[in-house]
């Protein structure tokens, strides 16, 4: 290949996975979907096509399709086969009068998913993702929907004969950006009243309510959407949030139930389901549901600290010490895991200094780049009483290259490195980088850069008190308590269609 050049062949996007490894001299690993399209593809090549966005989102069919050469076949509500070298906008289907090519092609779709092309069309998901990457998806507009809809393809609406009416709630939704929220509620409010069965509009509508505040009319917005699609979870698990917000705990806790009832190994429901048992005072079965919600996304960025409060409260936390061990011993690069589990043996009545200085260095050997491990080391390493494992210029280096890593523009980093100057008896740095770190997180949107503001102002005050007294710079350390922790997370958005998310601890 060289620039300019195309394939004629019909290609997939598997295929660009081997392609660009073949263009950079890079043996592909074996056993990929995809074809290195630097060599002439096979003639006869079965190239697979499929949509579950209408199943997930909408309720609709999802569908299935292969391809080979110039012919098309789609799997769904009915069977479809196209010649696209005479009708390549798929107009006229000749299904009807090609019924032995439209076998042969249903055949080659089988030896894709199997015989069962009912239960490929609902396939679930084999992968758990955690609630930040479930986030960044949906505010790309992916992973919009949550069913558990069993019903058979050929009694949903086929995509293509429900367009038309996506495309006037979609239109209606860009009256937003023009005219704004209000004059897109009320072309959403006509959509909703001119079709009172279409359950996206309705999901839709009360998204925009909770934007506007009010939460009465998102209720009933999305109570219709689940009258007249029950087995959406979605809309169950923005109701759920949407009495979290009002402290109705009991009304929530019986939400999420009902979306694990349908889906055992549902995570937003087991992680916020989990939070609410923690606001009612139910810690031990609050620990239980946590545990589950791990076990179902082992990399989710909040959890394992949760959990360890939720276990410390209980007495329990050599079971949370346990089951992160467990964790790490099958997994090791699990960072969120390894920082959980060095606070809680950090902690009275351990205080394991050097078990939790080996877990992070462990940690930071596997994952270099994830700089809040090396924000809990710097710290233990500064902040540490015993002699052995006092190490203040190792931790000065480690963040010192964290906060380069960062432009200067992370304050958890640079006010753990204004700790690490403390300790070194350089007050003037630690002061001048706190103050830094301080401006950074007044200058942000982002909220816990708001409740860091107060954190350093009174590290601030300790190392000029320190300076001016000619204290020992141990003084401004608490050296039982962890660094501070670093949500990043924090400043992404809400996820689209949800709305009201549960209260954070």
């Amino acid at each position: 290949l060289g620039n300019g050049v195309h394939v004629s062949a019909p290609v997939s996007l598997v295929d660009i996975m081997p392609t660009v490894l073949s263009l950079l001299g890079i043996q592909a690993p074996d056993g990929l979907d995809g074809v290195d399209l630097t060599k002439p593809p096979p003639a006869d090549r079965s190239i697979y096509v499929e949509t579950f966005q209408a199943f997930a989102d909408h309720g609709w069919a999802s569908l299935l399709g292969v391809r080979s050469a110039s012919t098309k076949y789609i799997y769904g509500p009915e069977s479809e086969l196209y010649d696209l070298s005479n009708d390549p906008f798929e107009q006229r289907d000749v299904v009807g009068d090609r019924p032995d090519l439209a076998a042969a092609m249903h055949e080659r779709l089988q030896a894709l998913f199997g015989d069962d092309l009912e239960l490929a069309s609902t396939a679930k998901s084999t992968h758990t993702l955690s609630s930040a990457d479930l986030a960044k998806l949906q505010s790309l507009g992916y992973m919009a929907g949550s069913t558990s809809d069993a019903t058979p393809v050929g009694d949903r609406p086929h995509p293509r004969d429900m367009m038309p009416l996506l495309a006037l709630a979609d239109r209606a939704l860009l009256v937003e950006q023009s005219e704004g929220l209000d004059a897109c509620i009320t072309a959403l409010e006509k959509v909703c009243e001119k079709h009172p069965t279409f359950a996206t509009a309705f999901k839709y509508i009360g998204d925009k309510y909770v934007l506007r505040g009010d939460l009465e009319a998102a209720e009933d917005a999305y109570t219709r959407c689940v009258e007249i699609r029950p087995n959406d979870l979605q809309p169950i698990m923005a109701l759920a949030a949407l009495a979290m917000a009002q402290r109705r705990l009991d009304e929530a806790i019986d939400l999420y139930r009902e979306v694990l009832t349908r889906d055992p190994g549902h995570f937003a429901a087991l992680n916020d389901l989990g939070r609410a048992l923690r606001r009612r005072g139910e810690f031990s079965d609050a620990a239980e549901v946590l545990t589950m919600a791990l076990s179902v996304s082992p990399s989710d960025e909040s959890l394992p600290d949760l959990i360890a409060e939720t276990y410390a409260s209980l007495g329990r936390g050599g079971e949370a010490i346990e089951l992160f061990r467990k964790y790490l011993e099958k997994t090791p690069d699990l960072p969120v895991i390894r920082n959980a589990l060095a606070g809680m043996i950090l902690s009275p009545p351990m205080l394991d200094y050097a078990g939790a200085i080996a877990l992070l260095e462990e940690g930071l050997e596997l994952a270099p780049d994830r700089l809040e491990l090396a924000n809990n080391l710097a710290f233990i390493l500064a902040a540490c009483p015993d002699p052995e494992h006092h190490r203040p210029l190792k931790a000065a280096v480690l963040m010192e290259l964290a906060c380069q890593k960062t432009a200067f523009q992370e304050p958890h980093y640079m006010n753990t490195l204004g700790m690490v100057y403390a300790a070194m008896f350089r007050f003037d740095e630690a002061i001048a980088m706190a103050e830094r770190a301080r401006d950074v997180a007044l200058a942000s949107e982002r909220a816990d850069y708001a409740q860091l503001v107060p954190t350093i102002g009174l590290a601030i005050q300790q190392y000029r008190t320190a300076k001016e007294s000619g204290l020992n710079a141990a003084a401004v350390f608490d050296p039982s308590r962890k660094a501070p922790d670093v949500d990043e997370n924090a400043g992404d958005a809400n996820p689209p269609n949800v709305g009201v998310t549960a209260d954070t601890e």
